[in-house]
C-alpha cells in the first residue's frame, strides 16, 4: 500500500472491519448492501475445488468494486489486489498507452483454445464503470442462464475427469465472457 502511495495520488483499501486499521483510506464493506452480488448468489453454483467461503471472497471482489465506484464517484480505476507491489503513477505509465475506447484491460495466458483452462486475471486490472457493471451482469447471468452454465458445468466436469485443480471461478467467467458478450 505505501509503494503504491508513493506513486499514485489515490490509494483504497476495500475490505471489511478486520483491516480497517491497516490503511488511512480505508472503505469498510461491513455496513454496504450488496444487492446486486446477493441477487448473484441466488443462482450461483459452486463449481471448484476451493472452499465455498474462499471462493465467495473472489465472486464478492468483483462486487463490492462496482458498488465502491458508484458510491464514490470513480468512472475508472486500477485494481491490484494486495499481493501486487508497484512501483508506477499508473494514470501517468498505463493510462496514456491503453486504446481511447479501452474499457477493461486484464491480463490473460495465451493459447487457452484447446482445453477448459479458460483464465484471464484481475489481480492487476484496469476497469471503467461500465465494463466492470457488464462483467457482474453477466457474471449473474452465467448462472441463471442454463446454456451458459451447462458450458461451465463441462468445464468443471473437465477438471474432475482429469483430477486438474481448479474449476470455475471468476477468472473462468472474465475470459469467458470477454470471448462471447458482444459488443
Amino acid at each position: 500500500m505505501k509503494s503504491a502511495a508513493n506513486f499514485n495520488n489515490t490509494v483504497v483499501l476495500i475490505g471489511d472491519d478486520t483491516n480497517k486499521d491497516f490503511w488511512q483510506n480505508h472503505w469498510d464493506t461491513t455496513l454496504v448492501e450488496f444487492d446486486k452480488f446477493q441477487d448473484f448468489q441466488k443462482y450461483y453454483v459452486q463449481m471448484s475445488d476451493y472452499s465455498k467461503k474462499y471462493e465467495m471472497a473472489f465472486w464478492k471482489r468483483m462486487f463490492v468494486l462496482e458498488k465502491w465506484m458508484e458510491d464514490n464517484g470513480y468512472k475508472r480505476i486500477f485494481l491490484l489486489d494486495s499481493d501486487s507491489m508497484t512501483f508506477a503513477d499508473y494514470s501517468e505509465e498505463v493510462y496514456p498507452i491503453l486504446p481511447n475506447d479501452c474499457i477493461a484491460a486484464l491480463m490473460t495466458r495465451i493459447n487457452q483454445e484447446d482445453n477448459f483452462r479458460w483464465a484471464s486475471s484481475c489481480h492487476s486490472s484496469y476497469w471503467t464503470l461500465e465494463a466492470l457493471e457488464d462483467f457482474t451482469n453477466f457474471c449473474i447471468e452465467a448462472y441463471r442462464n442454463k446454456n451458459i452454465r451447462d458450458k461451465l458445468q463441462a468445464k468443471w466436469q473437465w477438471h474432475i475427469n482429469n483430477h486438474k485443480p481448479g474449476g470455475v471461478c471468476e477468472m473462468t467467467l472474465l475470459i469467458y465472457g470477454l470471448k462471447t458478450i458482444p459488443k
